[in-house]
């Protein structure tokens, strides 16, 4: 007698029926695909049912995708043996605000239509595949990278940010159909605190080099460690985080990289954050 591995569920949310139609056919394989035309169905549904993963527009009538996100996140605050389910809101018109926005919550990912086949397994994978630190059910993730594979691309639409806690990174972009080496992201260092603050699209793609181990901290954990510092402390890191930008632009003579988006470059001191790497428990070595 043959046993079948139970399929993960995915909740699609649409009142484009095309779209729903295009999305659950190339889902079918991975998910068990469940459909809803608007937020207020889907909310039903997410209550009665768990789900795996959520796809949802973000402009439709009754409930727009961001309000049904906000009642997803309210219920399973309520509900604490539900998991904080992942979540990737489409939209035609991704923007700096709509970025604030998704930043404000934890597993929340933007991706622009239209979409490919490609970037969606990419997204889904990226939303999927991490492992929870230290007993925290949402807030950081730990994710093990293999040599080649890609954290985040040039014109992704995410907020978080990564520390490594083991292996290295390149840093590139491509021109021309050449990939330019921008440089070395290693042990102990920071990925993407540079689009997060300035609520950009990524500008530069991050490929590891080695199999590699990172810590996914959270958009929405970040910006609650912000709200408890000092009023003078965002905007302190804000003139770093600017100052940076300009000198990578200087660096690279001045050019912008795909409609001003300039090179994403973390030069964090490596020697005084390894014992902070080193510090980073493993979940999967926990006992």
């Amino acid at each position: 007698m043959q046993h079948y591995m139970k399929k993960q569920k995915v909740l699609l949310v649409d009142d484009e029926i095309e779209v729903l139609e295009l999305l659950s056919d190339l889902l079918k394989d991975r998910f068990r695909v469940i459909t809803s035309t608007n937020g207020q169905e889907a909310l039903f549904k997410y209550r009665n049912e768990a789900f795996d993963l959520i796809i949802v527009d973000i402009h439709m009538p009754k409930m727009s995708g961001l309000d049904f996100v906000t009642e997803v996140r309210k219920f399973e605050e309520r509900e604490k043996d539900r998991k904080i389910c992942p979540v990737i809101i489409t939209t035609g018109d991704m923007g700096r605000y709509l970025l604030r926005d998704i930043a404000k919550w934890d597993r929340v990912i933007g991706l622009e239509k239209p979409i490919s086949l490609n970037d969606l397994n990419v997204t889904i994978d990226k939303m999927m595949r991490g492992k929870e630190v230290a007993g925290n059910r949402s807030f950081q993730q730990f994710i093990e990278v293999k040599t080649g594979e890609e954290i985040f691309k040039a014109g992704d639409y995410e907020q978080n940010i990564y520390f490594v806690v083991e292996g290295e990174f390149e840093v590139f972009v491509e021109r021309n159909g050449d990939q330019i080496l921008l440089g070395k992201i290693y042990k102990g260092e920071m990925i993407g605190e540079m689009s997060f603050f300035m609520k950009t699209a990524r500008n530069a793609t991050v490929k590891a080099s080695a199999d590699s181990k990172i810590v996914s901290i959270t958009a929405a954990h970040i910006n609650t460690v912000l709200a408890k510092q000092p009023a003078w402390f965002k905007p302190l890191l804000m003139s770093v985080i600017k100052r940076l930008r300009a000198s990578n632009l200087e660096k690279m003579g001045g050019e912008d990289i795909e409609q001003n988006r300039d090179k994403v470059r973390e030069e964090a001191e490596i020697s005084e954050n390894v014992s902070v790497a080193e510090s980073i428990p493993n979940p999967a070595e926990a006992s």
